[in-house]
């Protein structure tokens, strides 16, 4: 009983320590990151097998639970160490949010705004 509770325990403090660094890793990109055009946001998933989501620009906070796979179209809002900072919206207008390896994402030559330049008052 003991060796379970101790399993247990080490597993929660894992993943807490876990979700610190990733917090960590958000809160230092959100000064260093290059925002994307909104013009220029839409990306699609290009290449073979899943593209899994990320809690922060980090290879160490992957979400195995969420993920992508070609053909599925995002909006890019950021770029921080080899990663974007993406929104995409569920066949049931839901929405998920989270950081995508950059090396799997091609551009579409869209985005959700209006080119700069362009809007009026």
């Amino acid at each position: 009983m003991i060796r379970i509770l101790f399993f247990i325990f080490s597993f929660y403090s894992a993943s807490l320590f876990a979700s610190e660094v990733c917090n960590e890793i958000n809160i230092k990109s959100e000064s260093i990151q290059v925002h994307v055009d909104s013009d220029q946001s839409g990306y699609v998933v290009s290449g073979d097998g899943r593209l899994y989501f990320y809690d922060a620009p980090d290879n160490s906070c992957i979400n195995k639970k969420l993920f992508l796979i070609k053909g599925d179209i995002v909006n890019v809002y950021a770029e921080f160490n080899g990663f974007y900072s993406v929104m995409y919206f569920k066949k049931n207008g839901e929405t998920v949010e989270g950081w995508l390896k950059s090396e799997r994402l091609s551009p579409t030559g869209t985005g959700i705004g209006p080119k700069q330049g362009n809007v009026s008052n």
